[in-house]
C-alpha cells in the first residue's frame, strides 16, 4: 500500500504567491503548502502571509495536506533541504488535532522522520479504543514542559511504513544519512518501545 501515492518530487519556494502571483522579496516570510492534486498527486503551492490570512487556498478538489512558514532565498542553493528543522516541526505541529485520515497518516509519518532526526522522542505509548497513541517531546523538552504531544498510530504494517518512509524522504528532499539512519530510537526510561522504534529496527 502506497501511504503517500507515489514518489513525488517537491518544487522548492516558486518565488511568488499563487493568489496573486506577486514575486516574494529576498528573506520574505511566506506560506509554503503541500496540495494533493487529483490527477497530480502532492504539489508545492507557496502564498504570500497576507493572502493565506486572508483565506487564499488552492481551489477545489485540491486540499491541503499541510503547512509551513518559510523565508524566500533566490538562490536555491541558500539550502540544503527543502525544509530545515524547525519548518518540519512546523509542519508536524500544524497537524496536530486533524481528524483527516490522509493527514493523519502524514502526521504519523513525520513523526517517524523527526525520531530519526533526532527532533523528537518517544516517551512512551498507550492504546485506546481508537489505537495506539505515541506520547513524544521535542529535543531538550522535558516533562516540566507539560504533558507531552501526541501521534496517533494509524496501524501500518511494516512494508507500507518503508514505502512510505522512503516516499517521505524524497518529497522532504532530505539528505541521504536521514533518510537512511536506522539507529535504535531512544525513549526516556521505562517508556515502552514505540511502534515508531520498532518500524525503525
Amino acid at each position: 500500500m502506497a501511504v503517500l501515492g507515489t514518489a513525488y518530487s517537491v518544487s522548492r519556494a516558486s518565488g511568488m504567491c499563487a493568489a496573486t502571483q506577486r514575486a516574494f522579496a529576498p528573506s520574505e516570510v511566506f506560506v509554503a503548502t503541500l496540495v494533493e492534486a487529483p490527477g497530480s498527486g502532492l504539489v508545492r503551492v507557496d502564498y504570500s502571509v497576507d493572502a493565506w490570512n486572508a483565506g487564499a487556498r488552492p481551489p477545489a478538489p485540491a486540499a491541503v495536506v499541510g503547512f509551513w512558514k518559510s523565508h524566500f532565498h533566490p538562490n536555491p542553493q541558500a539550502k540544503k533541504n527543502l525544509l530545515d528543522d524547525a519548518e518540519l516541526l512546523e509542519l508536524f505541529d500544524n497537524l496536530s488535532g486533524t481528524t483527516d485520515t490522509k493527514q493523519i497518516r502524514f502526521r504519523y509519518m513525520l513523526a517517524l522522520l523527526l525520531i530519526r532526526r533526532r527532533l523528537i522522542r518517544v516517551v512512551g505509548t498507550k492504546r485506546t479504543k481508537d489505537g495506539t497513541i505515541m506520547s513524544i517531546y521535542r529535543r531538550g523538552e522535558t516533562a516540566d514542559k507539560g504533558p507531552p504531544s501526541e501521534v496517533i498510530d494509524p496501524g501500518l504494517d511494516d512494508m507500507s511504513i518503508a514505502d512510505a518512509m522512503e516516499q517521505l524522504a524524497q518529497l522532504m528532499d532530505t539528505d541521504a544519512n536521514a533518510a537512511a539512519d536506522t539507529t535504535e530510537t531512544k525513549s526516556e526510561p521505562g517508556a515502552p518501545i514505540s511502534a515508531a522504534a520498532e518500524a525503525k529496527a
